[in-house]
């Protein structure tokens, strides 16, 4: 909702994608404060007015709206959950130039086959019909 009101009714673009990302162990130590290991992440982008380095030092924080109506809560709560889940959210905006937000959470490890823990990985993208179906793609043992 933010990426497409972040246009301004104005033709743009906004664009969600999805990958696994191995969090290696220097990167882990960056900022994010994230655990080595298997993430998947979430990249929203938009093409709007993006914002300056004051907004984004403040866009987590509780009430904190650029909006007229705004409250503030949708950010400050994402953050919440995704820290709680040991995952971060990072920014990347500049006045002008839209807007990325990437989102990290660490993979579900799973007892699939006796006692070990294997991940599973989708073995193909999901298309808009399993997405908007909630069907499950296909899945493969690591």
């Amino acid at each position: 909702m933010n990426a497409v009101e972040a246009l301004d009714g104005r033709p743009g673009t906004v664009s969600v994608s999805t990958r696994l990302e191995k969090i290696g162990q220097r990167a882990a130590r960056r900022p994010r404060n994230l655990i080595a290991g298997d993430y998947v992440r979430l990249e929203v982008s938009d093409t709007g007015r993006g914002m300056t380095e004051e907004v984004q030092a403040r866009v987590f924080d509780p009430f904190y709206s650029t909006k007229f109506l705004g409250r503030g809560l949708g950010l400050a709560a994402v953050q919440g959950i995704l820290r709680s889940h040991c995952g971060s959210i990072n920014i990347e905006s500049a006045p002008g130039k839209g807007s990325t937000f990437e989102v990290l959470l660490p993979c579900a490890h799973v007892d699939i086959r006796g006692s070990e823990n294997r991940s599973v990985i989708p073995t193909e993208p999901m298309d808009d019909d399993a997405i908007s179906n909630f069907t499950m793609p296909k899945y493969r043992v690591a």
